[in-house]
């Protein structure tokens, strides 16, 4: 067993194909593929601290951290961990119960940083392996919990209350009057930047959303929503009025295997 520490990006550009195929073999969420973590990269360039287990030169081990600076103090946190919903190593299964801890431990002997903060951890992650290195701050973010239950949102619309769906019509009826309102999914074959580019000026009009590390960079959310496309993930969906952007949402669904 081979315990390598990468450190710099065209050594994470190297292993491409041996990551995609571990996380291709273990199942891994959209948040620990490769050209998620590579499109962050490319965008921030903070330190690396990503180890991998090699046995007979395949890769069967990654922890992806990074170290980022927050003031005077080198956090060690995991690669896109300001990104991503869920954070979690990789790991080849069965495993050596102490493979993580020999991954740990190439990543102390790396060092370069002062504290550690690994958030946003699954029940299910494969790092709680190492409960005592991993925060349980809860997360403050509510899932709606819409089930996928109609053929279109026509019929869910339908399925609504009679209130709630008073409300939609009055909306629409709203939007309508200064010019025709469209609600669609953006099409495989439409540019991506100026939507992207859209939907950032919008989000920076309210003053709420301007500490988002997504609101703070002007290519961060082009880049991962690269990758997610390059994944087969990404879905987004519009409000025009009178042909112009009003409203939309970037999403992302998981990846068919």
């Amino acid at each position: 067993m081979l315990i390598e520490v990468v450190t710099d990006g065209e050594r994470l550009k190297d292993i491409a194909r041996d990551w995609e195929m571990l996380w291709q073999q273990t199942g891994g969420g959209l948040f620990q593929a490769h050209c998620w973590i590579l499109a962050w990269w490319n965008e921030c360039k903070a330190p690396l601290r990503i180890a991998c287990a090699w046995q007979d030169a395949r890769l069967v081990a990654v922890l992806p951290l990074c170290v980022h600076r927050w003031n005077l103090v080198r956090v060690l946190e995991w690669a896109a961990q300001p990104y991503s919903d869920h954070c979690d190593a990789l790991l080849m299964e069965p495993a050596d119960p102490a493979l993580l801890n020999r991954l740990w431990s190439a990543i102390e002997s790396a060092g370069g940083y002062d504290l550690v903060r690994l958030k946003h951890v699954s029940p299910d992650a494969a790092i709680n392996r190492l409960l005592h290195f991993v925060s349980k701050e809860a997360r403050t973010e509510v899932c709606l919990q819409v089930a996928r239950e109609w053929p279109d949102g026509s019929a869910w619309v339908k399925a609504l209350n009679k209130k709630v769906r008073n409300n939609i019509s009055r909306g629409h009826r709203a939007l309508a009057e200064h010019g025709d309102v469209a609600f669609r999914q953006l099409g495989d074959n439409e540019a991506r930047q100026p939507v992207i580019e859209r939907l950032l000026f919008l989000k920076r009009t309210r003053k709420e959303n301007l500490a988002s590390p997504l609101v703070k960079s002007d290519t961060m959310l082009l880049a991962l929503a690269t990758a997610l496309d390059q994944l087969g993930s990404l879905r987004i969906f519009l409000i025009e009025q009178a042909g112009i952007i009003i409203a939309g949402s970037v999403n992302a669904i998981p990846v068919t295997r």
